[in-house]
Order: C-alpha cells, then structure tokens, then sequence
C-alpha cells in the first residue's frame, strides 16, 4: 500500500468519524434539550401561610413563599409578587368566572412582593431550596385565607404561580 491509498484511507476514516460524531452530538443535544426540557425552568414554587399571633384586633402572619431550583442552571427571578384574601362569615359563597368558577375571596389583607424594593431581581442556583417571607396582617374576622403567588423569570419569558388555602384559626391559643 502507497503513501497515497494510505492518505485516502485515513481521510475517508476521518470522514466517516466525523459524521459519525455529528450524528451523535444530535442524538445528545435532541435527548437534552427536546426530550428532557433541560433549556425550561425546572423550579418548585410554593406558598405558605403561617400564623403568629392575634395584637390589636388582627393576626400577624408570615407570608412565604418557597423556590426550589431542581435544574441544572441558575434563574433570574424578577416581578415575585404575591396577594392575600379572605373569606368572613357573612360573606355568601359566590363562583367567580374570572377565576374559572372557583370561589370569591372579595376581602383583600394584602398584596406585595417579596423582593426588597431597591431589588431588580432575585436568583436560585441549582439544587437549591430558599424561602422569602414577607409580615403582614389579616383581619381577627377573616375565616379562610387565600394566599396567591406568581413569579416572572427575568426578561419576562415564563411565569409561574401558586396558590394556598387556609383556614384561620380560632383565637389567640391557636396561634402558638
């Protein structure tokens, strides 16, 4: 065998390992990226609502909301908002069709963010799990609480929400 066939051959090698490299590379980025939704936010986002105790006729409570980063890359979160309403014994039960036929909270304790003011935005490394609280207060006379959160990724390409439903408890002894 010539130096040339020798040439030819390892060229054509070269060439076949190339594509299949290439035919490899799509099959992992197509695995990746289509099929496991590795380019989407993998984030857990869930509120909670957590009572402290009755002073001056309302309940301080603790308004929280939870980020769990189970991706593989940081997100920028901006526009981390949250509202909170609620239900008094007089108030009938009334569906809401902006709310899908869901139940009327129509009494408003609170609507707010959790991110400071002079913040633009906050972020969740991978694997991480944080919490934000904000304080607030609820009426003595309100019976259930509904707490509703939302978040926008920075840029404004996705949001995400969470809801809560709460029931209030009884008196100050409650509230240990």
């Amino acid at each position: 065998m010539n130096f040339e066939k020798l040439s030819q051959l390892a060229a054509s090698i070269e060439s076949i390992a190339t594509v299949i490299a290439l035919v490899l590379g799509g099959l992992w980025a197509y695995r990746r990226f289509v099929r496991q939704r590795e380019d989407y936010p993998h984030i857990d986002f869930r509120v909670d609502l957590r009572f402290v105790g009755l002073h001056s006729g309302s309940w301080v409570v603790e308004i929280i909301a939870w980020l769990e980063n189970k991706g593989r890359v940081q997100h920028k979160i901006s526009k981390f908002t949250f509202d909170l309403r609620y239900l008094i014994d007089s108030d009938k039960l009334q569906r809401a069709e902006q709310f899908g036929g869901q139940i009327l909270f129509p009494h408003k304790a609170a609507k707010g963010s959790w991110l400071p003011q002079d913040w633009e935005f906050t972020f969740i490394d991978p694997g991480i799990r944080t919490h934000y609280s904000y304080i607030g207060t609820l009426p003595a006379e309100a019976r259930i609480a509904l707490l509703h959160g939302w978040f926008e990724y920075q840029g404004g390409r996705e949001w995400h929400s969470a809801e809560k439903i709460v029931p209030v408890p009884e008196g100050p002894s409650a509230a240990a």
